[in-house]
């Protein structure tokens, strides 16, 4: 019998794994920039892309164990900061890349296996 973790492809494995690395990563780097600035006065945008790196970290993790829950706060989370970066103005290349990467991900990979999440 299949574990629940053992159901994705491997591919799904590695991929939702190196989200989990890149974010762990940019959320390394977000705290030790907010930590160097004063957190008072941090930018409203630094404490934005932490707060999605930190739910990118766990959201993975609970996709991985089937929960609907890691599908919706993820995709939730960049529809968020996509829309707030071309509110303000402050959209970039890299910032819009990286948004349409995670719904290609959800809706592309895991909206087909919508029946099999808890």
């Amino acid at each position: 019998m299949q574990t629940l973790r053992n159901r994705h492809t491997p591919e799904m494995r590695v991929m939702l794994r190196t989200l989990q690395i890149v974010a762990l990563a940019g959320l390394v780097i977000g705290i030790v920039t907010l930590a160097k600035a004063t957190a008072p006065y941090a930018e409203w945008r630094l404490m934005l892309y932490i707060s999605w790196f930190a739910i990118a970290v766990i959201s993975a993790e609970a996709i991985l164990y089937w929960l609907k829950a890691g599908v919706h706060a993820l995709l939730g989370m960049t529809l968020l900061v996509t829309l707030i970066e071309l509110v303000s103005g402050s959209a970039s290349l890299g910032g819009a890349s990286l948004g349409l990467l995670m719904i290609v991900i959800l809706v592309g990979y895991l909206y087909p296996l919508r029946n099999q999440f808890d």
